[in-house]
């Protein structure tokens, strides 16, 4: 009898840690969904040239004009800039992406009048930072990362490459990846063109010419019918940007201190 009540005693003991691996295992994170695109607002999405783009059809064959429209983030690190073009696919992480047809009924482009078009997309970041879009391959999008859109119509640099990439940097709301295990919960987000503010590539959000766009690189004269006409402009990246003409002399001369030198 006294040996039974010892050993309930034990087991009174033990309940505290028998909990602590409950306590200690964390708490599962929530999901956020993320609206993108144009908000199915029709707007001018075009090429350097002024025309129309087609999104790209999701078939083995990708053609000239078809474009790939994708939602993601570069790999943690990598910050996307004019001098890095070429690496810039090698560290893309896709988190969702348009192609037509698209499985994906959240998804869809649509053409208007002209070069006129909208797309929209919809994809659930999951607990662990990862995507539930049928588009996702690999990778985490950790708290924090700046997401963008890249929207090119082939994966290379040279001639015939048209590409964009534009994100929401410092507005109200800029568009970076929420934290899934934060208390409270995040809130759903929607990332929309007119809400943009930087482009890396290409020109955005032009209120008199495409030229004139956000951060645009290179010139244009298609003008836009107002303040209002929030636009997408990819950017021909035929070849890397010449080094300027300062920076070059300087090159030259250090090459010629260290042949004196020698």
């Amino acid at each position: 009898m006294k040996r039974l009540v010892l050993s309930r005693a034990i087991d009174r003991r033990c309940l505290p840690l028998l909990a602590l691996p409950l306590l200690a295992a964390p708490a599962s994170g929530a999901t956020v969904e993320i609206d993108w695109g144009t908000s199915f607002v029709l707007e001018r999405v075009i090429q350097s040239d002024g025309s129309a783009i087609t999104p790209y059809d999701g078939d083995d064959t990708w053609g000239a004009n078809e474009f790939k429209i994708e939602l993601g983030a570069f790999a943690v690190g990598f910050t996307p800039t004019v001098a890095n073009l070429e690496d810039w696919v090698a560290n893309w992480q896709v988190f969702d992406a348009i192609t037509v047809p698209d499985a994906d009924i959240a998804d869809g482009f649509s053409s208007g009048a002209g070069e006129t078009a909208s797309f929209a997309g919809n994809a659930t970041l999951l607990d662990g930072q990862t995507s539930d879009s049928e588009d996702y391959v690999a990778g985490t999008f950790p708290a924090g990362t700046q997401s963008y859109v890249f929207i090119r119509n082939r994966d290379t640099v040279g001639t015939g490459a048209e590409w964009i990439l534009y994100t929401n940097e410092s507005g109200a709301e800029p568009w970076t990846f929420p934290d899934t295990t934060a208390v409270p919960a995040p809130t759903p987000r929607s990332w929309d063109l007119v809400d943009a503010d930087t482009a890396v590539v290409g020109a955005i959000n032009g209120p008199d010419s495409l030229g004139g766009g956000t951060n645009s690189v290179g010139g244009g004269t298609y003008d836009t019918s107002g303040p209002t006409d929030y636009i997408i402009r990819t950017h021909n990246v035929a070849s890397l940007p010449e080094p300027s003409p300062a920076l070059s002399l300087l090159f030259g001369l250090s090459i010629i201190g260290l042949t004196r030198r020698r």
